[in-house]
C-alpha cells in the first residue's frame, strides 16, 4: 500500500543520514511527543475537571499506551470500540482495559513483582466506579482512552 511506500521510502533515508541528522530527528520526534503528552493533560484536565488528579491522568495514559500496544499473534491492541461503556459487572471499561493490561504484562515474561506493581498502580483508576460510568452513553475512561490513542497512537504504533 501506498502507507508502507511511504515509510519504507523514509527508512531508506534514515540508513544514509549521518549521526548528527539522526539525534536532530529523535531531538525533534521527542519535543513532538512531549508537546502532545502536555497538550493531551491540559486537554483531558479542562474536560475532566477536578475528576482526574494528575497522578490519575498519568496513569490513564501508561493505561491506555499498554492496553493499545498489544502483542503480535499474542495479544490483540484494545480498540475504541472495544471499550462500550457497559454497567454490566466485569464488563465495564476499567474491567476490559484491566484484562488487557495483565494480558499484555503476562506475555511480556516480566517478574511477578514487577506486574503486581503496574497492576496496583492502575487498577484502583480503573475500578473506580465514577471513572467507569457512563454519561451521555461513554464512560470516562473511553473518552480518556479515545483521545489518548488518537493523539499519542502514531508515536507508539
Amino acid at each position: 500500500s501506498r502507507k508502507h511506500f511511504n515509510d519504507f521510502v523514509k527508512r531508506l533515508d534514515t540508513l544514509s543520514l549521518s549521526d548528527e541528522d539522526l539525534e536532530r530527528i529523535r531531538e525533534k520526534k521527542n519535543q513532538e511527543i512531549e508537546d502532545c503528552l502536555t497538550r493531551l493533560n491540559n486537554d483531558i484536565y479542562k474536560k475532566e475537571k477536578l475528576s482526574l488528579s494528575e497522578e490519575d491522568r498519568l496513569y490513564l495514559v501508561v493505561a491506555s499506551i499498554i492496553a493499545n500496544l498489544g502483542i503480535s499473534n499474542l495479544v490483540a491492541p484494545l480498540k475504541k470500540e472495544d471499550l462500550k461503556s457497559s454497567d454490566e459487572v466485569h464488563q465495564r471499561d476499567g474491567d476490559i482495559m484491566l484484562r488487557k493490561i495483565q494480558s499484555f504484562l503476562e506475555h511480556k515474561h516480566l517478574p511477578q513483582e514487577k506486574k503486581q506493581s503496574i497492576i496496583s498502580l492502575l487498577e484502583p483508576l480503573l475500578r473506580n466506579e465514577n471513572d467507569n460510568k457512563a454519561i451521555d452513553g461513554e464512560s470516562r475512561l473511553k473518552r480518556c482512552f479515545s483521545e489518548i490513542v488518537d493523539n499519542l497512537g502514531i508515536y507508539y504504533k
